[in-house]
């Protein structure tokens, strides 16, 4: 369980990022942040796990305060995935997928680590590559390996951010597949997505950010849900089934 309370950002200069936001995150659900570039959905996801200390509220992970975690404690509760991804020395990929497991092996990978992260780099079809290093792989691959990396760490809560960029449609679709899976098994998986109609299909809850602050939080199903999308974006859209149509005019 997440829960964020009253939170706001502001830089130094006083410029707000993000300003009063609240949630209420469980287990066992797939929630889905959405809104333009520029919104705060980047600084959210940072805040929650602590890499961007708020200037007001609190973040309530398990009932323990967030801020109050050593980096070590953290990662044992909460794997963040990153929306871009720096890699400059010839790390395998085997390597980059068991440092999601460094607050269990810090430094010293056993057998059953190994094992882990043969199986996460499986889930994504990767495993031929685990003996490559990063730096020789397309984008997609990148991103796949360090999907894999957060998947190997087997905490309760996800944090991704624009988790399906640069991956091609299958592969964004399996990767729904795979939070879907974590979610059955009474994990939290909180993303980031900029595709729309994935969002409506996938998420258990959804939240709009703009100019950072929430303007609709609620299940996707709802009537109002379609409403706040297009006021947010300056789009039209119509649900026809299962089908969302999306367009300028």
């Amino acid at each position: 369980m997440i829960e964020i309370k009253n939170l706001s950002v502001e830089t130094r200069r006083g410029v707000k990022i993000l300003q009063q936001t609240s949630m209420h995150l469980g287990n066992g659900h797939l929630h889905v942040v959405i809104g333009p570039n520029g919104s705060g959905k980047t600084t959210l996801l940072k805040s929650m796990i602590g890499l961007i200390q708020p200037s007001q509220g609190s973040i309530l992970c398990d009932s323990i305060n967030i801020n109050t975690l050593t980096p070590l404690a953290a990662a044992s509760h909460m794997s963040y995935l990153g929306s871009e991804h720096s890699t400059p020395f010839a790390y395998t990929v085997e390597d980059i997928i068991l440092w999601g497991r460094w607050h269990r092996h810090q430094g010293y990978p056993t057998k059953k680590d190994r094992q882990a992260a043969l199986q996460a780099a499986q889930s994504l079809g990767i495993e031929h590559l685990m003996s490559r290093t990063v730096n020789t792989l397309s984008q997609g691959e990148q991103k796949k390996t360090h999907l894999a990396k957060s998947l190997c760490s087997e905490v309760q809560h996800y944090i991704w951010d624009e988790p399906l960029a640069p991956l091609d449609i299958r592969a964004a679709l399996e990767l729904m597949g795979l939070a879907t899976g974590l979610v059955r098994q009474g994990r939290l998986v909180v993303m980031s997505l900029h595709d729309i109609s994935l969002a409506l299909q996938h998420a258990d809850s959804l939240s709009i950010l703009a100019k950072g602050k929430i303007t609709w939080q609620g299940l996707p199903s709802d009537s109002e849900c379609l409403i706040a999308i297009q006021n947010v974006f300056d789009v039209k859209m119509a649900r026809q089934g299962h089908q969302i149509n999306i367009s300028l005019d």
